[in-house]
């Protein structure tokens, strides 16, 4: 019965699983790994607001994030009269006077700032790497 007593050892015997499904040393298990985690929708507008575009300004070309890019453009509109992008800017100033948060939190947005911002970005979609 055991391979001590000089009998063959039986394939597929209580612990004695056959050579064929035995693990190969140097090989992993999972060879696929972990599926990777889906990010949240924080997660994904976090990442696009943070990923940095090239611009041209006075100072020439610089990388600057979407999220710079983005606040620069509403203060633009503001200084030309654009009461709500005004308005945007003051009230995103004062919910974050006291944070030390480095992102936008959308839950903190009227649905008249959402609305804004949806626009903008609608907007400026396909117009990254025109100069700002």
């Amino acid at each position: 019965m055991s391979a001590k007593n000089g009998e063959p050892r039986k394939v597929g015997a209580y612990r004695q699983p056959p050579e064929a499904s035995k693990f190969k040393k140097g090989q992993s298990g999972n060879p696929a790994g972990r599926p990777r985690k889906t990010k949240t929708l924080f997660e994904e507008l976090e990442g696009l607001l943070a990923e940095k575009i090239p611009v041209m300004d006075q100072h020439g070309r610089r990388m600057l994030s979407r999220q710079t890019i983005m606040l620069r453009a509403f203060a633009k509109k503001a200084m030309e009269g654009h009461l709500a992008s005004g308005s945007f800017l003051l009230n995103l100033r004062e919910t974050y006077r006291h944070s030390d948060a480095a992102a936008l939190d959308m839950s903190d947005l009227s649905a008249e700032e959402r609305r804004l911002l949806k626009d903008y970005l609608r907007r400026s979609s396909g117009s990254e790497d025109d100069g700002g």
